[in-house]
C-alpha cells in the first residue's frame, strides 16, 4: 500500500520571540492572525484551512507538528 499526501494543512513551529514571529508572518508573508491562546498564535492564509501556521512560544526554535 502506498500513502500519498494531497495537501499540507498546517505547520506548527516553536519560536523564542512569539510577538516578533507573528509580526514577520503578518507583515512579510501576509498571513492573518485568527486566534491567540496563551503562548500560541494561529495564522490563516487565503485558502479554506482555519489556519496554516501555528506559532508556539518555546525556549529554542523547533519543529512542533505538521498537519496533513
Amino acid at each position: 500500500m502506498t500513502a500519498s499526501v494531497r495537501e499540507l494543512g498546517a505547520v506548527e513551529i516553536g519560536v523564542p520571540d512569539l510577538d516578533a514571529a507573528v509580526r514577520f508572518y503578518e507583515d512579510i508573508w501576509g498571513l492573518r492572525t485568527v486566534a491567540r491562546e496563551g503562548a500560541s498564535c494561529y495564522l490563516r492564509a487565503s485558502g479554506p484551512e482555519p489556519y496554516v501556521l501555528a506559532l508556539h512560544r518555546r525556549d529554542t526554535p523547533q519543529f512542533v507538528r505538521l498537519r496533513l
